[in-house]
């Protein structure tokens, strides 16, 4: 299923949904002031932009049960989290920072890219 973005008009956040194009236009509610978003087209394309954290990075490899996003919002206050419990990114930084507070390491996959697994 493709990704598409949607721009909430009031506070400008971003949010990230994997749909089937036949729902592409059902536009969810803003997760921060509840405002129905707007399809954000030149986001969407973002990842053949240089600058990769153009918007929120939301990682379902990280994610916490939905039980822990209070104690996740405390532990972490810099890091968003969704209402599915998946941490979002908005640069490199934070993002390796996180990994390395929370004990992960970034580990080639067969394909090149990157993505975290949990140090023992």
């Amino acid at each position: 299923m493709p990704i598409y973005v949607f721009k909430c008009p009031g506070c400008e956040e971003r949010v990230q949904e994997t749909l089937p194009m036949s729902q592409s236009q059902d536009a969810p509610n803003c997760e921060q002031c509840g405002q129905v978003t707007q399809r954000d087209y030149g986001s969407e394309h973002a990842h053949t932009a240089p600058d990769s954290y153009a918007h929120t990075k939301w990682s379902d490899s990280l994610a916490v049960s939905i039980d822990q996003i209070g104690e996740h919002r405390r532990a972490f206050p810099e890091v968003k989290i969704d209402a599915q419990g998946r941490p979002g990114f908005d640069s490199y930084q934070q993002h390796d920072a996180y990994l390395k507070k929370t004990g992960f390491v970034k580990q080639p996959n067969k394909r090149g890219k990157r993505h975290a697994t949990r140090i023992s």
